[in-house]
């Protein structure tokens, strides 16, 4: 009964959510444009003479890209965030679909160490000691509002809302910030934190 009236709030409110061009993000980008013996520079701000923190090869795929400022894209990398030129980067156009969440989409949080991963019909919870397999899982978008990131997932014994982080989302484990928060409802577990879609 608590799981399904926690349901039901939290789809009330995703429900109520309102949309902003920037629910758009996160995103996935691929490089363009790049010389193929050239590299796609990622800058620690956004500006071309901001030191360089690391670099994507010309043919990158599936860079995930959690905002965009003047001409660059706030990436997320595993360790830590950067900026990479819009010029070179191409957006990948309806990412979010109202039946279904990128392929790629794991959530994790620390206090405990927890993981989050969806598998078809199940989403698989994790902590350093458990693993739980939860059933029946569906996916609820808003109404009219299927491409934007804000979810609701529903399944036996668990319950997640997924959204965008006006502030991103910080691990406290790395320099990483991401573009999806979310609380998950599990047992008697109420636990906040991060999203990813990307690789």
């Amino acid at each position: 009964m608590r799981i399904l009236a926690a349901a039901l709030t939290l789809t009330l409110t995703l429900l109520a959510a309102p949309t902003h061009a920037a629910d758009m993000f996160p995103t996935l980008a691929d490089v363009t444009g790049v010389a193929a013996d050239d590299v796609l520079n990622i800058r620690a701000r956004p500006s071309a003479g901001a030191a360089i923190i690391g670099s994507f090869p010309p043919d990158a795929a599936g860079i995930e890209v959690v905002a965009a400022r003047d001409g660059w894209l706030r990436i997320t990398l595993p360790e830590a965030s950067g900026w990479i030129s819009a010029r070179y980067a191409r957006l990948r156009p309806n990412l979010w679909q109202a039946d279904a969440l990128p392929p790629g989409l794991a959530c994790h949080g620390t206090e405990p160490f927890w993981g989050l991963t969806l598998d078809g019909t199940a989403a698989r919870f994790t902590t350093p000691d458990t693993a739980t397999r939860h059933e029946g899982l569906r996916i609820l978008a808003p109404e009219g509002g299927g491409a934007t990131p804000n979810r609701a997932l529903i399944a036996e014994g668990l319950v997640a809302m997924i959204a965008p982080a006006p502030d991103l989302c910080s691990n406290g484990m790395s320099d990483a910030l991401f573009g999806l928060e979310i609380g998950v409802l599990v047992g008697d577990r109420h636990l906040r934190g991060c999203c990813s879609i990307g690789r």
